[in-house]
């Protein structure tokens, strides 16, 4: 067993780096860093990564070959989602990268998000006796997956995310458009699932963590993983009512949460109405987690593989 590895989640709003110690079917983070780098903001306008863009990720990936050097870590593992894979010039700047830092980066499919969403479930002992839906969403695309007993019974991916939503300058018409996705999630859900009753739904990721989180600074609620629907209604309201500086301000927002919080928090409120929930659990999970438990229970995995090759002989 690799008693120490480097890993690196390339997400379509910041890039997220970890320093983790391997065990026998566990492992503990040591080392946590988020750098704010919103690939999508120019893969989702022009359909490729920017110049600018790929010299900040370029200087991030050297900075983290210095820092494995330094503390003698040999092993470093890769993934990007959306904003990587639907990238036109991602083999170039994946190759470019590869040249200068020895660091591959495996573009992850939307099918292998929403599996190691799951997997991060098992990691964090997430225990899902009842119907249970888990939503993942991220800057470019939302995962959605059906568990019950701890097993999948169903998942899906569509191209749709915060940082997409922001293109929507007025507010009636991101609704608009948020109303519209999830209606094909809805018929999506009633025509492969029409006899699977969702009982619990679980948020995952950062913007559902600071829900979390302002439902106890903003509403004076108790501190909690489970944030009732009419709550986060209100959270809504009062972050449409303060400006992008005043969400910084008074809040303590980061910059890029600032913004992709709003439409992040309307989604899961209306989808919630929508199927009839009353409360979301915001469990301190991400999709990090699902792939560095898939890399210290899979027996066979092989670094050298893309985590899509890694998931076909796993179970």
């Amino acid at each position: 067993m690799i008693p120490r590895i480097c890993f690196i989640e390339i997400g379509s709003n910041a890039i997220r780096h970890y320093i983790a110690r391997l065990y026998k079917n566990s492992f503990k983070i040591e080392e946590r860093n988020r750098f704010p780098v919103r690939l999508g903001a120019s893969v989702f306008n022009t359909g490729s990564i920017s110049k600018e863009l790929e010299h900040e990720l370029t200087c991030i990936f050297l900075k983290i070959y210095f820092k494995n050097t330094q503390l003698g870590i040999k092993t470093t593992y890769s993934i990007a989602t959306s904003a990587m894979r639907e990238s036109d010039n991602k083999k170039r700047i994946i190759d470019s990268i590869y040249k200068l830092s020895k660091i591959k980066i495996h573009p992850i499919s939307g099918e292998t998000e929403a599996r190691l969403v799951h997997l991060s479930s098992e990691a964090n002992a997430l225990s899902m006796t009842k119907n249970s839906l888990l939503i993942d969403m991220g800057g470019g695309s939302t995962e959605f997956t059906l568990c019950k007993n701890d097993q999948i019974l169903g998942m899906k991916s569509f191209p749709f995310g915060t940082l997409r939503y922001l293109k929507h300058k007025k507010r009636k018409d991101l609704e608009k458009s948020v109303k519209k996705n999830i209606q094909e999630i809805k018929f999506y859900l009633e025509t492969s699932f029409s006899d699977f009753p969702i009982q619990q739904v679980y948020g995952i990721g950062g913007n559902y963590r600071r829900i979390a989180k302002l439902n106890n600074y903003l509403l004076k609620n108790p501190r909690s993983q489970r944030v009732k629907r009419k709550h986060i209604s209100k959270i809504y309201k009062k972050l449409q009512g303060l400006s992008y500086y005043d969400r910084i301000k008074h809040l303590g927002l980061r910059k890029d949460r600032a913004d992709v919080l709003i439409p992040a928090t309307y989604f899961i409120n209306l989808f919630l109405k929508s199927i009839d929930i009353k409360e979301v659990i915001l469990p301190d999970m991400n999709l990090s987690d699902g792939a560095l438990h898939l890399i210290v229970t899979h027996q066979n995995f092989r670094f050298k593989k893309t985590m899509d090759e890694n998931l076909k002989n796993y179970s």
